[in-house]
């Protein structure tokens, strides 16, 4: 009997797995995370400075805290860039360099 009645309950309300889905996929639960790292930094600001206009300086903190975490995603990349760029300039140098010089070089 109990089986019968968790079987009528969900049926009535659909199935579980739907109920988990949000309604607006571009929703995101509420997190604006689409675009990239930058996008998304200058989202959570404004979206700081939106919470510290109507005086809500929690809820402010907590935007900030996003941004500050895509700021370090931002710092992170650009790091990861510039040692790839100089690994491809320092590889570039000791293709180009004649052996003989290298030779002198490394001795």
């Amino acid at each position: 009997m109990l089986k019968r009645n968790r079987s009528r309950l969900l049926s009535s309300r659909g199935s579980r797995s739907a109920a988990l889905k949000p309604t607006n996929s571009d929703a995101s639960y509420g997190r604006p995370h689409s675009g990239n790292a930058h996008q998304v930094f200058e989202k959570y600001v404004t979206l700081a400075r939106e919470a510290l206009t109507t005086g809500d300086r929690i809820m402010a903190e907590g935007y900030y805290q996003h941004a500050e975490h895509y700021l370090r995603v931002m710092n992170e990349t650009q790091s990861s860039r510039n040692e790839k760029a100089f690994l491809q300039e320092k590889e570039d140098v000791f293709a180009t360099t004649p052996p003989e010089l290298l030779e002198v070089v490394t001795q």
